[in-house]
């Protein structure tokens, strides 16, 4: 039977408790007598449970089964015999307060099955316990401090990823598919955006996208390479003015979905206003020349013709600013599309589309 989370065993053939309360404390009488000794000198009586000889079974840390005090010292095996021999003479036996009958046979064993559901400890077991469980949760408490600590003052940083090894990364994910296949399926999801917001035009709506064009529309792939991702404005102005950009053809089919949708397309960059003409070029070339405004930014404080006097300013202050801008012009932005963060915050459209650019960052 079981009793309150431990198994008795029962039946024909079976030892008498009495014989294997007392195997067990031949095995443990040198550990045992230390703990009484120690026991009652902290007490200086003999317990009560053990004067009255009630004992009850628990399992030590090596699952072997043995009788000990209720209440008491987990070695007292002169009440654990007396417990055993009224065990074996009623066929009863008392767990953690509980009586519990164990049929069969009138000889019995009282062997525990070894689970931890069987494991109860009282008086002396009990505050060893609960001290190696304080102790336990203090280690852990100074474990999460140390690492914590970690990087303070005088340890020593875990050093970053080398340059080199992480630019050869970026050049293995371009030129493995994985870059392009991110960019066409969020492409793709903004194509059917645009189509099912075109569809659902109210009469009277001045529907808008707004497209970034670097890594958004325009790829320039060969140029960062080449210059090993770095920004040289000069080499840069003159890449811009040659107009050698190639379209990203995802992002081509959603800008030609939005034309035949009849949504206008609005090209909003960080490009400079000297580089319009180049920039109106390349469009033009790789079939991106059907829109409505192109917006650039100016080259000096004051407003420029086509540009923004937003000079000094960051690129998200800027763009919403346009946004804004174009908002209250009568403009209904229903998506806006960029490859930074920077090209998508700040509001004033429907829905943004962001895709992917591992190159550099634009804030």
């Amino acid at each position: 039977m079981r009793v309150r989370g431990v198994e008795f065993f029962s039946g024909a053939g079976a030892v008498c408790a009495s014989e294997v309360a007392a195997n067990m404390a031949t095995s443990c009488q040198r550990k045992n007598r230390r703990r009484m000794r120690r026991w009652k000198r902290r007490k200086n009586c003999e317990p009560e449970a053990m004067r009255r000889g009630r004992g009850m079974v628990c399992l030590d840390r090596l699952c072997a089964a043995r009788l000990v005090t209720m209440g008491g010292s987990p070695g007292g095996m002169r009440a654990g015999r007396a417990r055993a021999e009224m065990a074996a003479s009623g066929r009863r036996a008392r767990l953690d307060g509980g009586w519990g009958v164990c049929e069969g046979a009138r000889t019995m064993r009282d062997i525990v099955r070894t689970t931890e559901e069987g494991r109860e400890l009282t008086g002396a077991g009990r505050v060893a316990r609960m001290r190696r469980m304080k102790f336990r949760a203090w280690a852990a408490v100074m474990a999460v401090v140390l690492v914590a600590c970690g990087g303070c003052a005088g340890g020593v940083g875990r050093e970053p990823v080398n340059l080199t090894t992480r630019k050869a990364e970026i050049v293995r994910y371009q030129e493995s598919g994985d870059y392009a296949r991110g960019m066409a399926a969020v492409a793709a999801e903004a194509s059917r955006w645009i189509e099912a917001r075109a569809a659902k035009r109210v009469e009277g709506e001045r529907l808008a996208v707004v497209f970034d064009i670097d890594e958004t529309v325009l790829s320039n792939w060969e140029n960062m390479k080449r210059d090993d991702f770095s920004y040289i404005s000069e080499r840069w102005h003159a890449w811009v003015d040659r107009a050698e950009g190639t379209a990203i053809e995802p992002v081509r089919e959603t800008f030609q979905v939005a034309r035949r949708a009849g949504v206008a397309v609005i090209f909003l960059t960080g490009r400079k206003e000297r580089d319009r003409a180049g920039t109106e070029r390349n469009l033009r070339a790789e079939g991106l020349g059907d829109y409505a405004e192109l917006i650039v930014r100016a080259e000096s404080g004051a407003a420029e013709a086509g540009a923004e006097s937003e000079r000094g300013r960051s690129a998200v202050v800027f763009k919403t600013a346009v946004r804004k801008r174009l908002t209250e012009a009568g403009w209904k932005i229903i998506a806006n599309v960029g490859d930074q963060e920077s090209d998508l915050a700040g509001g004033y459209a429907e829905k943004v589309f962001k895709l992917p650019n591992p190159f550099y960052l634009t804030e």
